[in-house]
């Protein structure tokens, strides 16, 4: 919590529902036998390509993927699933391989698959499968695409498309076209709960939500037309377009001792909670400003939407997210101040906030700070990607 910063009694921390109290709008995610083995703990090594392909035919790195499918390629080196292994990731796990490979391999199920991006698959073990510098591309092509040199896909959006053509076609599945999809990384399902909720279960939120009953899947959403950019909160675009903001204020007489006003956010347009995970935090400000809009100490007050837990991830401390409906009202009753001339609204965005607190902690603690060069140089790298992801998603100002 910054120093000048009061919350006021409408909006100390809560929390948020659990899903159990929401009615059941669909029936619970089903994942077909054939997606189960999709997402094993990682991706098998590839093995050994027909020998009648050509060399890019058999290549699984994205720049191969690329040569062909340049318009997915040029989302993808956009997107979050390219940067699923930078500093914030990697600063965890590099020591964390070494001793306990098996848990630095549960992470990177989800931020890189594959086995030729695993370095370790046990204990002081090399992986022989292993190729360097592929780790960092991070969620690829074919971590959803290649199994065993197999390309799978959803079906043709025309009517009798050929699914053959270079490295024989590929395989047609409609689970592309499903959350279940999604679910399979987006649903931290074995990794424990905290006030009846995961620590992630967006798929889950969705599936009770009007967006699931009206058949409005992640897909339609997240990958419009079938684009790879999975835009999420890191984007103001994709916010703006799930939420209404409303400032509601009533000009009083100017020599009025008290401001009353109050800052309103909905969610509109997401079809699960608004943020959905751990990491993010929304912020409603509202403060008095001086002529040339300089805020004035003591008169901030602030609103947080986000869900905190504590360091352990073994319990809630408050979570005050938005179900689909739902709205945070942060309420405004101050004392005028001598200088004030405007009340200034204000909504930021802090994307990967808890990652940002947690890594400062790291640094600063004898305990906690990581004896490896590579590990302190990549979270100091994190702590600043994480302080430049925040931004201004909305602002109003009125005259007092």
């Amino acid at each position: 919590m910054r120093p000048d910063t009061i919350l006021v009694d409408s909006i100390l921390p809560g929390h948020a529902k659990p899903l159990s109290s929401y009615p059941e709008r669909v029936a619970p995610l089903e994942m077909s036998q054939w997606l189960r083995n999709h997402f094993p703990l990682y991706i098998p090594p590839q093995g050994k390509a027909p020998e009648a392909w050509s060399d890019l035919e058999k290549g699984i790195q994205p720049e191969d993927c690329g040569k062909c499918h340049q318009s997915q390629y040029a989302d993808w080196k956009e997107s979050l699933h390219h940067k699923g292994m930078g500093p914030t990731v990697l600063g965890q796990l590099l020591d964390m391989e070494l001793d306990a490979p098996v848990l630095s391999i549960t992470c990177q199920r989800c931020h890189a698959p594959l086995a030729e991006q695993i370095p370790y698959l046990e204990k002081g073990v090399r992986n022989p499968d292993f190729v360097a510098g592929f780790r960092e591309k991070g969620l690829t092509c074919a971590a959803c695409h290649v199994r065993a040199h197999q390309r799978n896909g959803p079906p043709p959006r025309r009517p009798g498309a050929d699914t053959l053509g270079p490295h024989s076609g590929f395989a047609v599945h409609t689970e592309y076209e499903s959350p279940a999809f999604c679910a399979s990384c987006h649903d931290f399902e074995g990794a424990g709960a905290m006030h009846g909720k995961l620590i992630q279960e967006t798929a889950q939120e969705w599936r009770r939500t009007e967006f699931a009953a009206k058949g409005i899947t992640c897909q339609n959403c997240h990958m419009p037309d079938r684009k790879h950019l999975w835009k999420g909160i890191h984007d103001s675009g994709m916010v703006s377009s799930a939420v209404a903001i409303q400032l509601a204020f009533a000009p009083t007489e100017s020599n009025s001792d008290t401001i009353e006003a109050g800052l309103d956010l909905t969610n509109v347009g997401a079809g699960h909670r608004f943020p959905t995970y751990i990491e993010p935090e929304v912020l409603l400000i509202l403060e008095q400003t001086d002529a040339s809009h300089r805020p004035i100490k003591g008169t901030r007050r602030e609103g947080i939407i986000a869900r905190k837990v504590t360091e352990e991830m073994d319990k809630e401390v408050f979570d005050t997210r938005l179900m689909p409906g739902e709205t945070h009202h942060l309420e405004y009753k101050c004392a005028r101040a001598g200088r004030a001339k405007f009340l200034s609204a204000r909504v930021e965005v802090w994307p990967d906030e808890a990652y940002r607190l947690y890594f400062l902690k790291m640094l600063s603690t004898p305990a906690l700070r990581p004896a490896m060069p590579a590990v302190v140089e990549n979270i100091e790298k994190a702590i600043k990607i994480d302080t430049d992801s925040r931004y201004l998603l909305w602002r109003k100002s009125v005259s007092l």
